[in-house]
């Protein structure tokens, strides 16, 4: 989580999925056994008047996604029920800016 954090906060969406193309783990559901971007059935996700399966395609820009991705297969990994996420969010915003507590970011 470390390295996502990392690629995250400096904004380096194409290092960080450059990093998880690269990954070889078969228990990695966030690809599928070919390694492209996987689709789980199980998590819903409604953003901006989009809604489906979750999938990459629910962020900014349109094809890139954000937390909710990860946070998804979490949940989908913990509950047997079916998940659904409402993404709600506002333009200009970062984890490593502006949601700071204590100016220390």
């Amino acid at each position: 989580m470390a390295r996502y954090t990392h690629f995250i906060k400096d904004g380096d969406y194409a290092a960080f999925s450059k990093k998880v193309a690269e990954t070889k783990d078969p228990n990695d559901r966030r690809k599928t056994p070919t390694y492209l971007w996987s689709t789980r059935h199980d998590v819903w996700i409604n953003y901006l008047g989009k809604h489906g399966d979750l999938t990459v395609g629910y962020g900014a820009p349109r094809e890139g996604f954000g937390p909710e991705f990860n946070f998804g297969h979490v949940v989908g990994n913990h509950y047997d029920e079916q998940i659904l996420i409402i993404k709600t969010s506002w333009g200009g915003r970062a984890l490593a800016r502006g949601f700071c507590r204590h100016r220390r970011c």
